[in-house]
This record gives C-alpha cells, sequence and structure tokens, in this order.
C-alpha cells in the first residue's frame, strides 16, 4: 500500500491511475496521519508534501523515522531551501 499525504489534490489524483496500474493500492489524506496510524496500515510507501504538515514539519518527519524506520518516504517540498531539502535528507540517512 502507498500513502499519500499531500494538500494538492491535483497531484493526489493525478498519482491515483498510476499507482494503481503499477497494482498499488493508494490511501490519500490532505491532512497529516499520525504515525501510528500508519504503522497499523502496513504501508510499503509514503509520499508526503512538506507543505502539509504545516509551518514545522520536522517533528512529524522525526516521529515517522521512529515508528516506521524501514518505510521508504518520499518528502515534496513545493516551496523549499536548499536547507530545508538537506534537512529532509539527513532525516532519512540512517
Amino acid at each position: 500500500m502507498l500513502a499519500v499525504i499531500e494538500e494538492d489534490s491535483a497531484l493526489a489524483a493525478a498519482l491515483s491511475p498510476v499507482a494503481e496500474a503499477s497494482g498499488w493500492r493508494l490511501r490519500i489524506s490532505s491532512d497529516p496521519i499520525e504515525p501510528a496510524k500508519l504503522l497499523k496500515m502496513k504501508l510499503n510507501a509514503l509520499l508526503l508534501g512538506l507543505e502539509t504538515l504545516g509551518e514545522e514539519p520536522w517533528g512529524y518527519l522525526e516521529r515517522l523515522g521512529r515508528t516506521l524506520p524501514d518505510l521508504g518516504i518520499l518528502v515534496c517540498a513545493e516551496r523549499s531551501t536548499v536547507a530545508r531539502r538537506v534537512r529532509a535528507l539527513r532525516l532519512g540517512v540512517r
């Protein structure tokens, strides 16, 4: 299962047919989902819009990393600085 947490409904809508054609079940949310709930969903991957998490997304990303250390997470950062991109990458390095 692939979860998408993204406030841009056009991106989520574009992903849906591609994911389904590839055999992925898709769960889309425009609001953050608590890591404990994501754990219960038995995800294979997560696509996450950084802006969807509000002003301070880093705590959420750190909780995700602790709760689901083996989950593949793709972070989309629409309005991003180099510093934000580097910080997101470093959270993924184990």
